[in-house]
């Protein structure tokens, strides 16, 4: 029994070696909730990014502990074969020494830099996924974990909701909702910012878990004293109040909705824009400004867009009615 305890602290502590991966995703519930979503002109700091702020409410939901890692994606493209996006146009966005370019041949296999990555990196995150990517990525774990898919993907018909002038993939997306079983899916942009504030247990913090962002990710060059080349393990740094790791900085993460303007009502479960040119992304990355790791500032691109700092986390709905 001592050893079994032994082993479970050690697994604990350190989920991720340099040549496995976690089978199983590892999820939090998060408890549904009311909170006050985006910001507010009474309050300091004040997002604009995220103004007017409302009152949002969600149902309780699993999001994972951790973002997706490079080890997890690659089992996905094992598995079955996949071509991302990356793959498809044959470039991607790295970043440079002074700014980023887009270059050729670069996909998921590679690093923000363009460098290949190696089984050494299998703890990092995922980068370099547009959001069809972490949908399809979705579907698959899903159907290998035993659950339902909750996304229809037709590449066929033309989103007529993408407004984008810069995807011409704009597969159509339909998330069902009601499927017996629900499986894995991407964040709604309110659920992603109830859980970065810490759901129900919230202290009310900055950044996810801390008013200091040292202390729970690192964005560089352009804050704190600290530099590091790139993305670092995705189980580093003090989790928050609902012990989850890095949803302030390491990399941007896609959510569900369109980007859309906020507006004062009230909203139960919202879900974005009917229309737009941008899937929302959150959590800022390593490279940026410390703001852009606020609970409450979002951004977006388009769902074709690849870049050195776009990576995705996963939630499940609880298949509770």
């Amino acid at each position: 029994m001592r050893a079994f305890l032994l082993l479970s602290c050690i697994l604990l502590g350190n989920l991720f070696s340099q040549s496995d991966t976690l089978k199983l995703p590892s999820m939090v519930f998060v408890e549904g909730g009311t909170f006050r979503m985006g910001s507010s002109n009474e309050k300091e700091p004040v997002d604009w990014s995220a103004l007017p702020g409302f009152q949002a409410t969600v149902p309780s939901y699993f999001i994972s502990r951790y973002e997706l890692t490079w080890a997890e994606f690659r089992e996905f493209i094992d598995a079955t074969g996949y071509r991302t996006v990356a793959d498809i146009t044959d470039s991607s966005y790295v970043k440079t020494k002074d700014d980023f370019a887009q270059v050729k041949g670069v996909n998921w296999r590679h690093d923000e830099w363009g460098d290949p990555r190696d089984t050494a990196d299998g703890d990092l995150p995922v980068v370099h996924v547009s959001w069809y990517d972490a949908i399809e990525y979705c579907n698959w774990l899903s159907k290998r974990e035993g659950f339902t898919p909750v996304y229809t993907i037709d590449r066929n018909v033309a989103d007529t909701s993408n407004t984008s002038k810069y995807d011409w993939f704009k597969w159509t997306v339909t998330w069902n909702e009601d499927v017996p079983n629900p499986g894995y899916r991407l964040p709604t942009e309110a659920e992603w910012e109830f859980a970065s504030r810490g759901g129900n247990l919230s202290e009310g913090y900055i950044f996810s878990g801390s008013n200091s962002l040292e202390e729970i990710a690192e964005i560089s060059p352009g804050y704190g004293t600290k530099k590091r080349r790139g993305v670092v393990p995705v189980n580093w740094f003090k989790p928050n109040e609902l012990g989850i790791h890095n949803m302030s900085g390491n990399v941007m993460e896609w959510c569900w909705d369109r980007f859309g303007d906020y507006t004062t009502e009230a909203k139960i479960n919202p879900k974005g824009a009917e229309k737009a040119d941008w899937r929302v992304h959150r959590g800022g990355g390593w490279y940026g400004l410390g703001l852009d790791g606020w609970v409450t500032r979002r951004s977006g691109y388009s769902a074709n867009e690849t870049f050195f700092i776009m990576g995705m986390r996963i939630a499940r709905s609880t298949g509770a009615k």
